[in-house]
């Protein structure tokens, strides 16, 4: 969900009223998302093996509002509080449809399952780190003046 405007929306997880959040949006991933604009906006990196889903805000209004990590098999509910302007519900970038105040979305997996390849030759994590440059090589070392 994307919002022309800063917004207000509440959540729930299940039957569960979770949290309130003012933000630009939520962005809500699955693990193999989870690496793309879910990490950009400050959301945790999943496994491919997890079965769950993640929900970021994008730009809260509140240091506590952070990424939460819930069971696929939950539904996440997401109410466009009255007091918000249009919004745009999007996936994988293509607006699908406008949004006004007191709209209510429910996000649920699909039953239906897209297999994935995984060559056993090639690692998650190795590739990961890789990408990420987390081994720490090809960065060049400081320079520092001799006096």
């Amino acid at each position: 969900m994307a919002a022309i405007r800063v917004s207000s929306v509440s959540k729930r997880i299940g039957q569960r009223r979770l949290t309130s959040y003012r933000c630009d949006g939520l962005i809500i991933a699955t693990p193999t998302g989870s690496t793309a604009y879910s990490l950009a906006a400050g959301g945790p990196i999943i496994s491919p093996e997890c079965n769950v889903l993640t929900v970021t805000p994008i730009c809260p209004q509140s240091l506590t509002n952070r990424s939460v990590v819930v069971n696929s098999t939950e539904p996440i509910e997401i109410q466009l509080n009255a007091s918000s302007g249009p919004a745009e519900l999007q996936v994988d970038g293509m607006i699908l449809t406008n949004l006004t105040s007191a709209s209510s979305i429910s996000v649920r997996t699909s039953a239906d399952t897209v297999p994935i390849a995984f060559l056993p030759e090639i690692n998650y994590y190795d590739v990961l780190a890789e990408k990420l440059n987390w081994s720490g090589e090809g960065l060049s070392k400081p320079k520092c003046r001799q006096a």
